[in-house]
């Protein structure tokens, strides 16, 4: 690499700033040729309520299991990262769902602490929902000319005709029982966004909870 510092000799004039300036700027050219700068994007991620000392002992040792198994590519590293990962996750579920279950029974009588400690752990408030273009009028606006549309579209048409169906009635079906009713309940698979109230893990587990104690 040309540099002044790579010439035999350096000039005898030179004062201490100017060879340390030197120095830095051969120690930059370096870096930015051999570690050039790049843009990393970190995501925070605070831990949960139930997060504890045990868990990150359990997180730690993952870690050192998975960078092992990446160093030696052997299959024994690789099976005991796959089961020390398997043991985690049951761990972390254990946690959580014990966690959750603890504070609905404490908090029963209590819904606007419960929600507070809802919030606290997915740390969600107003000012945190991202704010979006989409408003009520203009859902209703874009429904209601899309019915538009497709009335003008179809305007000069036949009305269709529908064969005859089997007549149905609602009471003749069977009722559902309670017990049928908590099995479908949960048997929903447990997926949220932003737009739910609760969690739906917490809502099926606060159901589970009433129907037990007779409040449901």
């Amino acid at each position: 690499m040309d540099s002044p510092l790579g010439c035999s000799k350096i000039p005898a004039s030179a004062t201490a700033d100017e060879l340390f300036v030197m120095y830095d700027q051969t120690l930059r050219d370096l870096a930015d040729q051999f570690t050039p700068e790049r843009m990393v994007q970190l995501k925070l991620r605070p831990l949960s309520l139930w997060f504890d000392s045990e868990c990150r002992a359990l997180r730690h040792n993952c870690r050192l299991l998975e960078h092992c198994y990446r160093r030696t590519r052997s299959a024994v590293d690789g099976q005991a990262l796959t089961a020390t990962q398997r043991h985690r996750s049951t761990v972390f579920k254990d946690k959580r769902d014990r966690y959750w279950s603890d504070r609905i029974a404490d908090q029963t009588g209590s819904p606007i602490k419960l929600w507070n400690t809802i919030l606290q752990h997915d740390k969600r408030t107003a000012d945190d929902v991202a704010p979006t273009p989409h408003d009520a009028d203009a859902f209703l606006r874009y429904f209601d000319e899309k019915v538009k549309s497709v009335c003008a579209a179809t305007a000069s048409h036949l009305l269709p005709v529908f064969n005859s169906t089997a007549e149905v009635l609602l009471s003749t079906q069977r009722p559902c029982s309670e017990d049928e009713l908590r099995r479908l309940i949960t048997a929903l698979p447990t997926k949220s966004c932003a737009l739910d109230l609760i969690p739906t893990f917490l809502l099926m587990a606060s159901y589970s909870l009433e129907y037990h104690n007779g409040l449901f």
